[in-house]
This record gives C-alpha cells, structure tokens and sequence, in this order.
C-alpha cells in the first residue's frame, strides 16, 4: 500500500507541474498588419482580446518618430480612431482566462498623464483591484526621434484579474511588451527520465514483495 501511495504522489506532483501556466506576454510583433490597425482579436488564441482605441503603431509611416522600441519594430498606441467610442482616449483588454498577481509593461508618454485599472470582471467591470498612475516621461537626447523614452513598471494586485482599462492622451501614449500574470514559482520536481526511474524501482520492488508472500 504505501509503494502504491509514493507513485500515486510522484504522478501527482508531475501533473501539477505540467499544468502549471505561465504569464502571457504580447509584443505586439509578427501580426502583419498596417499602422493604426484596430487591435481586436489579434491575440484571441491567447484568450486575450482588446477592444476601442488601441491600434498598431510600426516604425515607418506617421510613428516612425518613436525610437528605442523594447522590442520587435511595433508597439501599441492609444489613438482615437473608435467613433464608438465619443469619451476621451482609452482602451480596454480582456483576459479570457484571467491572470494572477502582477501586471507588467512598458510606457511612454510626453504629454499627458494616464492610469491603467485593473478589474476583477471583463469589460472593465466588477472589483477594482488596482490601479496605477501613468506619469509623464520625460523625453531626452532622442536624436532624430521625438519620443524615445520608456518606462517599465510592475503593478502587483490581490485577486484574479479579467480585464484592465488604460485611459491616457491621444496619439501620445504607447505601449509595448505586456505581459499579464506572473512567472509560477519553480517547482523542484525530477525529469520525466529520472521520474521514470523511480518509478521503475518502485516496481521492482513491489514485484520482489509479491513473490516472496507467494513463496
């Protein structure tokens, strides 16, 4: 019973490693798509989806000004294209499956402030469970750029979060390298070869027990 019992707890502890998920990350890049394309279900693979002002800023065309990118040659902007959408510039993201604990990103902005709020519904709905001031960023020795400042902040929160709201100035506020949710903790648990191993010697000697109560 208790060999029984230890591979029990060896396949159960394997599992959980397996199913343990990560944060989801977005950079914006590889999505083939025109500057001031509506972001939408882009990433809807992902359960994440965004709807109103928020569109894709590449770095040819009219945001060609923006230098030092995080990553990749796209980002995200706050540009008031959604006549839907009469109040002042802002966009929303839900996560379908939600996330946990952290929310991080970088920003830049040189003319107006803006907050980010974090909910526990979609649709910027239910709990507010957090929300961040996005200051002005002051925008130095850029060269030929006009804004090439970022900024990266990590905001934690309590709860699990389904959307967050991100208000700002129009065509002044961008973004790049989301990511929601936090890494899982390292969990010390063998390699399958090694777990198979175990496992093996588990049966081994479940098999010799067997044969001697026969003898």
């Amino acid at each position: 019973m208790r060999l029984i019992k230890a591979l029990a707890a060896i396949s159960l502890v394997a599992s959980a490693a397996g199913a343990a998920a990560g944060p989801i990350k977005l950079t914006f890049d590889g999505l083939g798509q025109a500057d001031n394309t509506l972001m939408r279900d882009q990433y809807s693979g992902q359960g994440v989806n965004f709807f109103f002002n928020a569109v894709l800023a590449g770095d040819k065309g009219s945001y060609s000004n923006i230098g030092n990118r995080p990553s990749g040659d796209t980002v995200l902007g706050l540009v008031d294209l959604d006549p839907d959408l009469p109040a002042a510039a802002a966009f929303w993201v839900n996560i379908k499956d939600g996330f946990e604990d952290l929310l991080s990103l970088s920003y830049l902005t040189n003319q107006s402030s803006g907050s980010l709020r974090i909910f526990d519904g979609l649709d910027g709905q239910g709990k507010l469970l957090r929300e961040f001031n996005l200051s002005n960023v002051a925008q130095e020795n850029c060269g030929a750029f006009s804004l090439c400042t970022w900024r990266d902040i990590r905001t934690d929160f309590e709860g699990k979060a389904y959307s967050v709201v991100f208000q700002g100035g129009n065509r002044t506020m961008f973004f790049d390298d989301m990511v929601f949710g936090a890494a899982q903790p390292p969990v010390d648990v063998p390699e399958p070869a090694s777990l198979a191993l175990v496992a093996a010697g588990f049966g081994a000697a479940l098999l010799g027990t067997r044969r001697r109560q026969r003898a």
